[in-house]
């Protein structure tokens, strides 16, 4: 029976002596080829530098706003009380934002928001022209990767730029190229987009932004797609009270011009008649007298109506607050010069180092 206390040396096992000798003379390998690493070094830390002084800056445009509104959840007080009290928060609310950010990145917003006209560089044009001369200016443009410019003639909408902003009657080549632009600013097939969207779960705050390397593209996208969502949102959350509200309101117009006409012909009657009445006038009179009455009852009761709409609809009518807004200069990121040395030191040290270390443990294992 083999004592549990007696040491057994298997085929193949590595004792710690063994590793560290192995370690050793790794790291001795390592030294002895410093001047590879030293010229990986160098040459990585050229090439971030130099991508450093050409590269430009990176504008940062960004807009956070929150929405009040006083309306309660599909799901109800009650069940939305009790899913918050068992700790899965207000579900309703947090689709509630999902849904309006995910509004912000529809094409109906993105449509409105890129026709506008806005002064850049000192020229005023369509944002969607502003934002093509640009792609145009960093040859993005409907980019295509090199192999495929051998054998293809350049795009057909390389040189489209909008004439017009109306978006019904746009030919299919502009309906194209407006495709691209979309999918530049809101990502396509997984992709990300240079527009981004977010919410914060606990305080309902809501931020769009967008980066650029043009500061006054970034700055007045932003601007124009909150603009555009935040009028369709309202739009459309009221638009029940709204045609409720504009019927009434047409509906009041016509009583009140009529009880007007009426009324006008009772006094021009009296004038006429002097208070000399025949039988035949008084019927007239009593005539005329019963139509203001009930025209007046009837003005009474739609304005009450129209009152009530009213109220409904500002009742109804969502808030949105700004909380922060992008002003001019915009914030920028870009790879300065000493962290580009940094990083180019460390990732030439990083790579060389691992190929010297696979490249003697392949020696090893074939020897």
């Amino acid at each position: 029976m083999p004592n549990p206390n007696e040491h057994i040396n298997y085929a193949g096992d590595i004792s710690v002596k063994e590793l560290f000798a192995m370690a050793k003379a790794y790291v001795v390998h390592v030294l002895k080829n410093w001047k590879w690493i030293f010229l990986a070094c160098v040459l990585c830390a050229a090439a971030f530098v130099i991508y450093s002084i050409s590269s430009k800056n990176k504008y940062w445009s960004e807009l956070s706003f929150m929405i009040n509104e006083d309306e309660t959840t599909s799901m109800g007080g009650g069940l939305s009380s009790i899913i918050g009290g068992i700790g899965l928060g207000n579900l309703g609310n947090n689709f509630n934002l999902d849904k309006i950010l995910t509004l912000a990145s529809s094409q109906r917003i993105s449509r409105e928001a890129l026709f506008e006209k806005e002064v850049i560089a000192g020229r005023e044009d369509i944002l969607a022209n502003h934002i093509i001369n640009y792609l145009d200016s960093l040859d993005a443009w409907q980019h295509r990767p090199f192999y495929t410019r051998l054998f293809k003639k350049e795009s057909d909408i390389k040189h489209l730029r909008f004439s017009h902003a109306h978006q019904d009657s746009f030919s299919k080549l502009e309906n194209k190229a407006y495709t691209v632009l979309h999918q530049y600013l809101m990502g396509f097939d997984g992709k990300r987009g240079v527009f981004n969207t977010e919410y914060g779960e606990k305080n309902g705050i809501m931020k769009l932004s967008m980066w650029s390397h043009n500061e006054e593209i970034a700055y007045h996208a932003i601007d124009n797609v909150f603009q555009s969502l935040s009028h369709y949102y309202v739009e459309k959350n009221i638009e029940k009270q709204q045609y409720t509200y504009d019927v009434l309101k047409v509906k009041a117009d016509s009583i009140y011009t009529d009880l007007k006409s009426v009324e006008y012909q009772l006094a021009s009657f009296s004038d006429a008649n002097r208070n000399l009445y025949s039988t035949k006038d008084k019927v007239t009179q009593t005539r005329l007298n019963r139509e203001v009455q009930k025209l007046s009852i009837l003005y009474a009761e739609v304005v009450k109506n129209l009152e009530i709409a009213d109220f409904t609809l500002q009742n109804k009518t969502p808030f949105i607050q700004v909380i922060d807004e992008p002003y001019l200069p915009l914030r920028f990121t870009r790879l300065g010069l000493l962290k580009a040395l940094v990083f180019g030191l460390f990732l030439g040290g990083l790579l060389s180092v691992g190929w010297l270390v696979f490249r003697k443990m392949i020696k090893d294992l074939l020897a």
